[in-house]
């Protein structure tokens, strides 16, 4: 389809470009399936929005054609025609959806400490709705290759904060692994790779097996 071939070639959502992801509750103050994606755009101060045509379009072909499917994965440029949002619908919390966020942002506009600072507000402020946010620059020279593992606990980006009444099995895992630099942050908790990574997966252990499952999609 022309959609996904246009979505696709302006900037894929891997861990080597740019982008911010964030895990939330669906429903409430979100009444249509494209309105997370425009506040999270707000709330890291970022004056574009999503194409909710081509949303809905990109819905229509991958979801199932309903935001309701359990697995509905959508899809679009933002009205800037640079900025890529996508939407998925992974697992539940509370007998609620959650729904995967994400948004590619140019480097230059966001500092890490900019996104450390709004996301930490945005997990704080916003405590029964958002989980968690993760973040990444991409690659750049610095960049080491990524820590893939098989059968991961959790894969962490180079910034991540996450929600602690959500998180609180996780994190009492990752706690004190010496590849991670853990800050609390109250009701958030920041975690940050001690060398830049692209990415690190979180080894599962057998005390990691014994923790209740998580439906959570990070």
């Amino acid at each position: 389809m022309e959609i996904e071939k246009t979505v696709e070639k302006n900037l894929p959502l891997t861990p080597d470009s740019a982008h911010i992801s964030v895990a939330l509750v669906m429903g409430g103050e979100f009444g249509q399936f494209a309105d997370p994606l425009d506040w999270i755009a707000r709330k890291f101060g970022l004056d574009v929005k999503v194409d909710r045509m081509q949303l809905m379009e990109s819905l229509a072909v991958r979801g199932g054609g309903t935001a309701s499917a359990g697995r509905a994965k959508a899809e679009a440029l933002g009205n800037d025609k640079k900025t890529h949002f996508r939407l998925q619908l992974l697992g539940r919390c509370e007998n609620k959806p959650v729904g995967l966020c994400l948004m590619s942002f140019h480097p230059t506009r966001l500092s890490i400490k900019m996104i450390e600072e709004s996301a930490t507000d945005i997990v704080v402020l916003n405590g029964g709705t958002v989980l968690g946010v993760q973040a990444t620059h991409g690659a750049s020279a610095q960049t080491l290759d990524g820590l893939a593992a098989e059968d991961a606990l959790i894969r962490l980006m180079p910034i991540n904060i996450f929600n602690r009444s959500y998180f609180q099995s996780k994190i009492a895992l990752i706690e004190g692994n010496r590849k991670l630099r853990v800050i609390d942050a109250g009701d958030a908790l920041l975690v940050q790779l001690v060398k830049p990574w692209l990415f690190y997966d979180v080894p599962s252990s057998s005390r990691s097996r014994k923790a209740e499952p998580n439906l959570l999609p990070f």
